[in-house]
């Protein structure tokens, strides 16, 4: 008897192990396709290196080498079927074919040689050279798109020769940067706009001075901003890649990396990487990361100073602050409380200084808010659009990050009982129920959809954070299939 219960035993150790197999192949083969679909290509020889990263990453998040292999190959097969339009825009002379079985060749080698070789290393070893190549492809990737625009940002814009607010923001950082005062140099700069004539009357159009005056500080030129962008969307890859580590595996984290770097290459590649709310997260991101690595007071100087640089990005604060009572911190949440206050005084002095520049020049001046009212779910879907060109699988894809994202959030923060990461995605989230410019998805691009900036890359982050919760998801339908099947 003792023996048939061993038995019994074993083939039930046997059988729960390969339903674990079995889910994370299947996870993994979905990832994988994100993965696959969201590398940027910059050149004939990226084609090489997408399925050899594909490759890897299954290797690693299968933990199998036979079945890494075969979700190596489905994710080439479906990532080739969904890639092949702009492959062969590009490559007209490639067949599909000869171009899937390249792709599934590369995408299975991986596995296959260290089947054959019996390769066994540290997978965070294998997680960080993943991340570094994604991130060199990236260096690469910016360098070349961004070139035309860090040419043209050498030289101060010429008055009535710009009408976009990412060459407005420019010409405000050339004005403050020659030592003119903000609020004249935001009264001139709008003065030479080509749409404008004066500044808005409406207090809601105007900006703190906080972003232009870290401009001057580290630049002399537009180019070097340009340059900057591209060295803190790599800290931004980093971060995102150890904020991922909390929740999940490194090869799984190291997709969280390439999201962000590929979305922020629609920054860098356009006259957008001005945009405020960008810089904003240069802080806010890294200063995320430092609290849930329980840096808390060194994130504190970074999310105050990201906060001062747009009020969106402020809610970061708010999110520290909830977190810290929920947590009964009671004397960290007393400072978290007075980070907001001061950056809320902040608001308050600038607005004060906007109203006596008004005074002062005759400017007609309301206190009202733009875009009140004018928010909702519509018009959160409607800025999923900003910064998705450069996702092979485009709107739709992104569509998909931002579901699993937030699910992803949500979930792993109910898992460890920590829901910070879920607050700083669901506060700005909340914040655009209300504002917003009433557009609904399949509306003309442009207006306000740049807000997605202010959520879009916590949410990207957390895409990965699904991962684990999908597999015990999936294995528990599993077991519970095993069980109805000896009944």
């Amino acid at each position: 008897m003792a023996k048939i219960n061993q038995k019994t035993s074993l083939a039930g150790d046997n059988r729960s192990n390969a339903n674990k197999l079995v889910m994370r192949t299947v996870v993994a083969t979905i990832f994988g396709v994100f993965l696959y679909l969201s590398i940027p290509l910059f050149s004939v020889w990226s084609i090489a290196v997408l399925p050899l990263v594909c490759g890897v990453f299954t290797w690693l998040a299968a933990k199998d080498d036979n079945l890494g292999a075969v979700s190596a190959a489905l994710i080439a097969a479906i990532g080739s079927v969904i890639l092949w339009p702009k492959i062969q825009a590009s490559l007209p002379q490639l067949t599909f074919g000869f171009f899937l079985i390249i792709q599934i060749v590369l995408a299975v080698a991986p596995a296959l040689t260290a089947k054959i070789a019996k390769v066994r290393v540290n997978p965070q070893i294998v997680a960080l050279s993943l991340l570094v190549v994604i991130m060199l492809n990236f260096i690469i990737t910016a360098n070349a798109s961004s070139a035309e625009i860090s040419q043209a940002s050498a030289y101060e814009p010429p008055a009535e020769a710009y009408g976009f607010d990412g060459i407005f923001f420019l010409k405000m950082f050339y004005l403050v940067d020659q030592g003119v005062d903000y609020y004249k140099a935001y009264d001139v700069a709008f003065e030479q706009d080509s749409r404008f004539d004066r500044p808005p009357s409406v207090i809601g159009g105007w900006r703190m001075p906080t972003t232009f005056w870290f401009w001057s500080f580290i630049a002399d030129r537009g180019d070097f901003l340009v340059k900057y962008f591209i060295m803190f969307s790599l800290v931004l890859m980093l971060c995102a890649y150890l904020v991922a580590e909390k929740f999940t595996e490194p090869a799984f984290a190291v997709i969280s990396a390439c999201l962000i770097g590929t979305y922020m290459l629609f920054g860098v590649s356009s006259w957008w990487y001005t945009e405020l709310e960008y810089w904003g997260m240069f802080l806010a991101i890294p200063a995320a990361t430092l609290y849930l690595y329980d840096k808390r007071y060194f994130a504190l100087p970074l999310a105050v100073l990201a906060g001062l640089m747009r009020e969106w990005v402020a809610l970061l604060l708010i999110a520290g602050l909830i977190d810290s009572i929920v947590k009964r911190r009671w004397l960290e949440s007393g400072v978290w409380a007075t980070a907001c206050a001061f950056v809320g005084g902040a608001y308050v002095i600038n607005i004060n200084h906007i109203m006596a520049y008004a005074k002062q020049t005759n400017l007609p001046l309301s206190l009202e808010g733009a875009g009140a009212g004018q928010g909702g779910f519509g018009f959160i879907l409607y800025t999923l659009q900003f910064g998705a060109s450069y996702f092979a699988g485009g709107l739709n894809l992104v569509y998909v990050f931002f579901f699993v994202g937030i699910i992803g959030a949500i979930l792993t923060g109910a898992r460890s009982k920590n829901f910070y990461w879920a607050t700083a995605i669901l506060l700005p989230l909340a914040a655009f129920m209300y504002y917003g410019s009433g557009k609904v998805p399949g509306d003309p691009a442009g207006w306000n959809d740049y807000y997605n900036i202010n959520f879009m890359p916590y949410v990207l982050i957390a895409v990965p954070f699904a991962a684990k919760p999908l597999i015990d998801i999936g294995l528990g339908m599993l077991e519970k299939l095993d069980v109805a099947k000896k009944s």
